[in-house]
C-alpha cells in the first residue's frame, strides 16, 4: 500500500489519481507473489513513465488554457472595437437625421405660417366685406 502522501521508494507523487492507480497495481502484483526486486523495477519504470506523461499533459493543458485566454481577450477586444464603431455610426446617423428633420420642419413651419397668415388676412378681408355689406343693407 502507498502511504505518507504518495511516497514510495524515494518518489513523491502529488496527483491523488496516480497514487490510487499505482496502489491498485501494487496490490495486484503482491497478490501474484512476484519477487520484490522485479516488482521494484516494473514499479520504477511505470512510475517514471506515469510522471512524465502527467507532466506533459499538465504542460499541454496549461498552454491550451493560456491560448484560450488570449483568444478570448482578442475576441473581446474585437467586439469592443466593433461596438464602438457601431455606436459612432449610429450617432452620426442620428445627427444627420436630426439635421434633416430640423431643416424640413423649419421649411414646413415657414410655409405653414405664411399660408395661415395669408388665410387669416384673407378671412379678415372677407369678414370686413361682409360687415360692410351688412351695414349697407340696413
Amino acid at each position: 500500500m502507498i502511504q505518507d502522501g504518495g511516497k514510495v521508494e524515494g518518489w513523491k507523487i502529488d496527483n491523488p489519481k496516480l497514487v490510487n492507480r499505482l496502489d491498485d497495481e501494487l496490490t495486484f502484483f503482491r497478490a501474484e507473489t512476484i519477487e520484490s526486486s522485479y516488482l521494484g523495477v516494473t514499479f520504477d519504470r511505470r512510475l517514471t513513465w506515469e510522471l512524465e506523461t502527467i507532466k506533459c499533459q499538465e504542460e499541454e493543458e496549461e498552454e491550451q488554457k493560456k491560448k484560450k485566454k488570449k483568444e478570448k481577450k482578442k475576441k473581446k477586444k474585437k467586439k469592443k472595437k466593433k461596438m464602438k464603431k457601431k455606436k459612432k455610426k449610429k450617432k452620426k446617423k442620428k445627427k444627420k437625421k436630426k439635421k434633416k428633420k430640423k431643416k424640413k420642419k423649419k421649411k414646413k413651419k415657414v410655409n405653414n405660417n405664411n399660408s395661415s397668415n395669408n388665410n387669416n388676412s384673407n378671412n379678415n378681408k372677407n369678414k370686413n366685406k361682409k360687415n360692410k355689406n351688412k351695414s349697407k343693407k340696413y
